[in-house]
């Protein structure tokens, strides 16, 4: 027999639950200039980054990625380039003259910021990320 006191903790645990749903969100850029020091993204919350597509006519660049205060990745293209048939979230590569840099499924428990640093002006034909976070709080986001 279920009693009173338990069908009333059920029903709080349930309400607990509603705070642990995630958001999917996406940021997106077409056809953005960048010449030097540009924040993507700078986020706190819980949460995941399911894609970062990065196309650009140059590879001139360097992408870095810290969550949750923690240096993921401060490579440029060309590392990635040279190395993505060995990390498996990462692929980098050159098709019909476009740069491609896809990261994948990268987690955080507090933040994550994605940046990116360039010698020169360099033009991105596409900026985008995808994610999934719980209750965020936006630090930065670029224009």
């Amino acid at each position: 027999m279920i009693k009173l006191n338990e069908i009333e903790k059920e029903k709080k645990e349930d309400r607990v639950l509603v705070s642990d749903i995630f958001t999917s969100k996406i940021f997106k850029r077409e056809s953005k200039t960048i010449n030097g020091d540009y924040v993507l993204k700078d986020s706190k919350g819980t949460g995941m980054i399911n894609q970062i597509l990065l196309k650009s006519a140059t590879n001139t660049y360097t992408i870095q990625i810290i969550a949750d205060d923690n240096i993921i990745y401060n490579e440029p293209f060309s590392f990635l380039s040279t190395n993505s048939e060995h990390l498996d979230n990462v692929s980098a590569y050159l098709a019909a003259g476009v740069y491609y840099l896809t990261i994948q499924n990268l987690f955080f428990q507090e933040s994550f910021r994605v940046r990116l640093i360039t010698s020169a002006s360099t033009v991105f034909s596409l900026l985008y990320i995808r994610y999934a976070i719980r209750n965020e709080i936006i630090q930065a986001i670029g224009d």
